[in-house]
This record gives structure tokens, C-alpha cells and sequence, in this order.
């Protein structure tokens, strides 16, 4: 049909938009959580939002600068992976190309995917198995407008504003003490006791300190502890 594409097929489950609504949806590889943005934001009017993935490319980010720009984004936060500028170099440097006024970034250890949207009255939580970027996968997104709901996660975002230095360029160390302060853990966790590298999380390592035994990988005598 004329028209026809991600967003179009986005607002056929999304239905009416109104005070209070609710939608748990399945994609079926039609569209993808930023699509969902792209229909709910000429609805609500400018809006500030936060968005948490744990990756994102270039495309979308330009595509979220735009939105900025035009005003229908207030402001934005993106709360992405620490080991985003290690696995993915050349996109990280080219989102310090984009990243400008009204755009904030902050590296954390997340694998949590969640959007939130603040205009006028409308308080929206989008949560989603899949990242703010392209997922020709099936994902499952639910949404809520809902001030307790929205606080919840806002209120994380803010938590990870308030501890971490902003930039895509922050030292690891930093942002493992940043990591700590936030969410103090009782004991040994893997990858908790070791500042990260900037990779993925060092769990071969932390097996390999302490002893535990993986399957057909054998364990060194004299490491326990």
C-alpha cells in the first residue's frame, strides 16, 4: 500500500494514543523501537528523552539529531554500553561527529534497552528487546504512560547522569568507579572486582582467578581461593 514501510506498520498495533494507554507488541520483523518513537512523538509534541541500548549506529543517531535540531526532541540522553567504542571504533568516532547541543551520552556496563519520553502530561516508557537501531528480528516492545512507571527508569537515567563523566572518551578506571558507586554489590560478582578493559565483560578472566570450572575447559591447580 502507498506509504507503506517500518513506521506505517509500527502504528497499526500502537492504535490510538491517549492518556493512560498501555501496548505490549511483538515486531514481527516489521519495525524496530525507534519507529515507535518516530509515530508517538508528533502525538505528544516535543519531548525530553532518554534513551538505554546497548548499541546504536551512525544512521540513528543522525537520525535522533535531527529531531533535536527540529525541535522535537528537547533534549536527549543515550546511556549506551562501556564497550561500545572498543567493539565498534569507527562508529564511536563518528558519533563524536554528531553528538552536539542538546545531546548527552554516558557509558555504563548496560544491556538494558528502554526509552522514556516527558511532554506535558504524558509520561511514556517504552521497553523493548532490542537495541534503538535497525532489527529485522522479532523483538517484543511494551508501552506505558505512566508517571510511577516513567520515574522508575528516568530515575535511573538520572542516576547515571548524576555519577558518570559524559563523553564516549572516558577512561575506564572512571567509569568502573562510576559503576561501583552506583550499584554497590555485596561480595564477588564476575567482572566486578577488575576495572574493565573497555571490552566485553572479563569473565574468562574472573573464571580463571577464582577456579571455577567451565565445561572441557580445565581448571589450573593453586588458584583457588
Amino acid at each position: 500500500m502507498p506509504g507503506y514501510g517500518p513506521v506505517t506498520t509500527a502504528r497499526l498495533p500502537l492504535g490510538p494514543v491517549v492518556p493512560g494507554f498501555r501496548r505490549v507488541m511483538v515486531t514481527r520483523c516489521l519495525f524496530s523501537l525507534y519507529d515507535v518513537v518516530d509515530v508517538l512523538l508528533p502525538v505528544i509534541g516535543p519531548a525530553d528523552v532518554a534513551v538505554s541500548t546497548w548499541t546504536m549506529s551512525r544512521l540513528h543517531m543522525e537520525r535522533v539529531r535531527r529531531m533535536v535540531d527540529d525541535g522535537a526532541m528537547r533534549s536527549f540522553v543515550l546511556v549506551l554500553d562501556r564497550s561500545f567504542p572498543t567493539r565498534q571504533p569507527a562508529y564511536a568516532a563518528e558519533l563524536r561527529e554528531v553528538l552536539g547541543n542538546g545531546m548527552d551520552l554516558r557509558l555504563t556496563k548496560t544491556h538494558a534497552k528502554f526509552v522514556t519520553l516527558s511532554a506535558g502530561d504524558w509520561r511514556i516508557t517504552i521497553r523493548s528487546s532490542g537495541n534503538y537501531n535497525q532489527s529485522p528480528r522479532l523483538e517484543n516492545i511494551d508501552i506505558d504512560d505512566d508517571a510511577e512507571i516513567y520515574g522508575f527508569f528516568r530515575g535511573i537515567v538520572d542516576e547515571i547522569v548524576e555519577r558518570v563523566p559524559p563523553g564516549i572518551d572516558v577512561p575506564p578506571v572512571e567509569l568502573h568507579s562510576a559503576w561501583r558507586a552506583l550499584w554497590p554489590m555485596d561480595g564477588d560478582a564476575p567482572g566486578d572486582d577488575v576495572p574493565d578493559s573497555g571490552g566485553d565483560d572479563d569473565w574468562g578472566g574472573w573464571f580463571a582467578r577464582n577456579a571455577v570450572p567451565r565445561p572441557g575447559v580445565p581448571v589450573r591447580k593453586g588458584r583457588a581461593r
